[in-house]
């Protein structure tokens, strides 16, 4: 609902003008250039939300609506994604998002904790004046 005065005091054109543009700017006008924005948008929240993956990947498979895995407790949740995973022959994995990743998107190891020996360092030294050269 949009605020503002009463629409018999509002200058002809306005409510109009308003009206067209909810029609037109809206995903469900069946326009492309609306629809297109809202999927790619709707998409990067449903891959980036290990949840709401989880539960369309358990209300695809085992034919439960999305509104009745809402109202799940945690154990049941979980029970049925362990038997989606079963029935689709693979593991959905959280990834932990703070792992840093290379430019290809694969994780990169952690840094080495402890220092390096002598013969370490050397073998760091000359592989450094390599690159160098």
């Amino acid at each position: 609902m949009i605020d503002g005065p009463d629409p018999k005091f509002v200058p002809a054109g306005i409510p109009g003008y308003i009206c067209k543009q909810q029609l037109l700017n809206n995903p469900f006008s069946g326009r492309y250039e609306d629809i297109a924005p809202a999927v790619e948008l709707s998409r990067k929240v449903v891959s980036t939300n290990y949840l709401l993956s989880a539960k369309a990947l358990i209300a695809a498979t085992l034919n439960y609506k999305p509104e009745e895995i809402d109202n799940w407790d945690p154990n049941t949740f979980f029970l049925r994604l362990a038997q989606t995973e079963i029935a689709c022959g693979r593991t959905f994995d959280p990834v932990n998002p703070r792992i840093l990743k290379d430019s290809k998107g694969n994780p990169v190891p952690p840094s080495i904790k402890n220092p390096l020996t002598p013969a370490q360092q050397k073998a760091l030294d000359r592989t450094k004046e390599r690159a160098r050269k």
